[in-house]
């Protein structure tokens, strides 16, 4: 699996080097937490100028500081480190799609103070991330925030449940861990009726698309799957089936079909589209027969 890290430099600069020192040990550990197998780490920096080596922690300390600290006291969390692949800066990392609707919105948490750098957690979102906090300041302290949205005109998107996974202790790791691998959809979502055919395909999904569809499937039910393009859209079929759709990873667009009857979401079939029109035929069938067999 694939985890994108996302550095939250709005919780830097707040403490001397040695409790900064300490504090990233600590969110690096559960970072580490994530790991299984052959997972792979890319590390984004949200920066115009400089990598992510040259990041400052704390006031004269950068992040190679802090990984040359680890060479006698943890040489193991500093090789992990260094097998991270640096992304940065983050935006040469995005398409011209995903970095236009990055820009499109401002980011904030709710009653705390203005950001002083919004845009990583915009990032985080974008990416289905985890964003690495220092535990020294309030707002970083839980292995979710709440974050919202105003769009381009300034207006308050206030339909929105929306949060970000944040680490910042072992224990975060530790929970979002177990959230990557929640073998079922029911876990997710038991305001729901899950097909068979959709269960079965989501298990079949890679651990970095499971991660998505959870997100996704999670955002949905707290919305009341109520909403518009980009994540809902009714299918032009009329049958009432409607679609939720997000990125895959590593390309190609998921679809996840769904129906409300009697009050009821029904959540049908899912499939990866990778072009135009491709798989809508074959999935409506397989919704519409996987909705009869769950009304017979």
């Amino acid at each position: 699996m694939d985890h994108p890290i996302v550095f939250n430099t709005n919780s830097f600069m707040n403490a001397s080097s040695e409790d900064t020192i300490s504090a990233m040990t600590e969110a690096m550990y559960g970072v580490l937490e994530l790991n299984m197998d052959e997972d792979r780490f890319n590390f984004y920096y949200d920066s115009n100028d400089g990598n992510t080596y040259e990041m400052l922690l704390a006031e004269g300390l950068t992040f190679q500081d802090y990984i040359n600290s680890l060479g006698e006291t943890d040489p193991d969390l500093q090789l992990f480190i260094y097998e991270a692949e640096d992304k940065s800066p983050a935006l040469d990392y995005l398409t011209d799609e995903r970095i236009e609707e990055w820009s499109s919105y401002t980011y904030y948490i709710p009653g705390e103070p203005a950001l002083e750098n919004g845009d990583v957690i915009g990032l985080t979102w974008l990416l289905s991330g985890c964003l690495v906090s220092l535990n020294l300041c309030s707002g970083f302290t839980q292995s979710k925030v709440n974050i919202s949205r105003a769009d381009e005109n300034g207006k308050y998107v206030s339909e929105e449940v929306l949060y970000v996974r944040n680490i910042s202790c072992r224990e975060h790791g530790v929970e979002i861990y177990r959230d990557f691998n929640k073998e079922s959809l029911l876990d997710i979502c038991n305001q729901v009726i899950v097909s068979k055919q959709l269960e079965n395909w989501f298990l079949r999904q890679t651990r970095e698309n499971r991660s998505r569809v959870s997100d996704k499937v999670k955002y949905a039910c707290e919305k009341g799957f109520i909403g518009g393009e980009p994540l809902f859209k009714k299918l032009n079929d009329k049958s009432g089936m409607r679609e939720i759709r997000f990125d895959a990873f590593p390309g190609g667009t998921i679809r996840i079909l769904y129906k409300a009857a009697e009050g009821v979401q029904y959540l049908l079939d899912g499939f990866i589209k990778k072009n135009d029109g491709e798989g809508y035929g074959s999935a409506i069938k397989r919704a519409k027969k996987a909705l009869e067999e769950l009304n017979s």
